[in-house]
């Protein structure tokens, strides 16, 4: 049904039902503390920051089923649906703190393009000025939207910068959804116990957590 237009009567279907998954798949704790520890500290495993792909996924179903349309069953939601889709600055580095700035690389010529960083840093400045959570919400799922890709990949190789923006994002994210405080509760621990253990000296540890 995906592969050719989608019928209008199947659009909010298809998206309760893609949001339902990204849901359930986030929420995810079946981590056995005595037998595994979580990622990034465990072992690596298939299904290791799955969520980035599903997510990733959803963003792209978002251009053609548009839950902001007139008959969207979704339209109540339009303030916090609306956030995932505003965008973000071509270029550039305003409203990102120096400290992020510095440490992500960033100057006035960065775009997502040449930079790996440049969405989630931009994102991310952006959700911790946000004080309303149901504007938190919107912003914090636009931030997650743009963690596949070559940032996704960087996550993977567990790098330390990522990582740290990771961990950013999850300490303002969590206060907004019960899911995602459920994740939060074991995976940004274990993110903060392995970015002090392997790499507790990095300057940006220092300065922004």
């Amino acid at each position: 049904m995906l592969s050719g237009v989608i019928r209008e009567e199947f659009k909010d279907a298809c998206w309760a039902t893609a949001s339902t998954l990204g849901i359930l798949t986030f929420s995810s704790t079946d981590v056995d503390m005595t037998k595994k520890q979580p990622w990034p500290l465990g072992p690596e495993d298939p299904s290791d920051l799955e969520w980035l792909r599903l997510g990733a996924g959803k963003m792209k179903l978002w251009q053609l089923l548009n839950p902001l349309r007139p008959q969207s069953a979704f339209r109540p939601m339009a303030h916090v649906l609306a956030r995932l889709s505003q965008p973000l600055p071509e270029k550039g580095i305003d409203g990102v703190p120096p400290d992020m700035v510095r440490f992500c690389g960033m100057g006035e010529t960065s775009t997502a393009e040449n930079n790996a960083y440049y969405s989630v840093a931009h994102g991310l400045s952006q959700l911790q000025k946000v004080d309303n959570l149901n504007d938190a919400y919107g912003s914090a799922l636009r931030v997650s939207g743009h963690m596949s890709g070559n940032f996704g990949a960087l996550l993977r190789q567990k790098d330390p910068m990522a990582l740290i923006l990771l961990c950013l994002w999850y300490e303002k994210a969590r206060k907004t959804k019960w899911w995602i405080e459920m994740r939060a509760r074991y995976e940004h621990e274990a993110i903060r116990s392995y970015i002090q253990e392997f790499h507790g000296g990095h300057a940006a540890v220092k300065q922004l957590l």
